[in-house]
């Protein structure tokens, strides 16, 4: 490392803040020493990139052994929900005078990200999206930490990207992204949350699928963190692997329930659907429904609709598009 530029510690968990840390790693590395720690999920996403020289880190303490030795005058953190890591690292570095930056790169779930134990664990600064997600997590937290509004670095990107028309089928191809729910919480804690899992999503699809008067295929996009021992095999094709912006081409719509790459087809340009059954009282944690960028289906008859009239989104909707490359980075600096 060279004495001249201030060492920054950046550790991610989780797919969505690895994205981010892609996106402005050559800025950011103009300007810091970086050392960079993934735990496993964000590791199958970086180790794409040659480029990039990544510290595998399964525990806090790797984490922290990881902070003593390098020493760095930053730490810039991902905010992954249920993550013990990164509360941890948090404690140690304001324990040791350390200046630390927490990223937001979703709509939700903004307690969870932050909380360790009974606590709420915070940083010095945490950057967000945007100003509805800013007001968003001031509710959720209640906090007088420093909040700062920088768009979302990896989203934008996606926005500015063209995709090539694609040719029209006799067959409605459905993509159903899922999620685990079912396996990262109890029946209790899914019924008072959610009112759904990706099981009742999927059952819910099959019989839509069963009731429309065209050829249709329906595919399950299944996710990262899915336990593979208890993928359920169904007759519908499942795809493992990372889908490409041209493989989410391919599909006339793109269904689920609050994953994060249905903000980005929505960005592409592409026929988006919220699915979240029975779900009429509880929360939207979906911020494409909730903020009113597309409607919220919570029924069959809602999926039926939707499917028929396969409304094509407005790409300029969203507001945190308006990102400028250095106010990220400059966000950083400035405690």
């Amino acid at each position: 490392m060279t004495s001249d530029k201030k060492r920054l510690f950046i550790f991610v968990h989780d797919i969505g803040a690895a994205q981010i840390i892609k996106t402005i790693y050559t800025l950011l590395s103009a300007r810091y020493d970086i050392s960079l720690c993934a735990a496993a999920t964000a590791q199958g996403y970086l180790r794409r990139f040659k480029s990039l020289a990544i510290t595998a880190t399964y525990t806090a303490d790797d984490a922290i052994w990881q902070v003593k030795h390098i020493n760095p005058h930053t730490l810039l953190l991902g905010t992954s929900n249920h993550n013990q890591i990164e509360p941890q690292l948090i404690l140690f570095a304001k324990k040791h005078h350390i200046d630390t930056v927490s990223f937001v790169d979703q709509w939700q779930n903004y307690q969870q990200r932050f909380l360790y134990g009974e606590k709420y664990i915070l940083p010095n600064k945490i950057l967000l999206p945007d100003v509805k997600a800013k007001n968003e997590l001031q509710q959720a937290l209640g906090t007088d930490c420093k909040l700062q509004c920088v768009g979302h670095p990896y989203l934008a990107f996606i926005k500015s990207k063209r995709l090539t028309k694609r040719k029209p089928s006799n067959t409605l191809k459905l993509l159903f992204i899922c999620e685990p729910i079912s396996t990262s919480l109890t029946r209790q804690e899914i019924a008072k949350k959610y009112g759904y899992d990706e099981k009742s999503a999927i059952n819910l699809l099959k019989k839509v699928c069963a009731n429309l008067r065209i050829e249709t295929t329906l595919t399950i996009k299944r996710h990262p963190k899915e336990n593979k021992n208890k993928r359920h095999l169904t007759k519908e094709r499942c795809v493992y692997l990372p889908l490409s912006h041209d493989d989410l081409q391919s599909y006339d719509m793109i269904i689920g329930m609050n994953s994060t790459l249905l903000i980005e087809a929505y960005l592409l340009g592409l026929n988006v659907i919220t699915l979240q059954p029975n779900s009429e009282k509880h929360v939207d944690h979906c911020m494409l429904s909730r903020l009113n960028y597309i409607p919220r289906n919570t029924t069959q008859f809602d999926m039926l609709k939707a499917i028929k009239q396969r409304p094509t989104p407005n790409r300029r909707r969203l507001a945190f598009c308006n990102y400028a490359p250095f106010d990220f980075i400059n966000a950083i600096e400035h405690q």
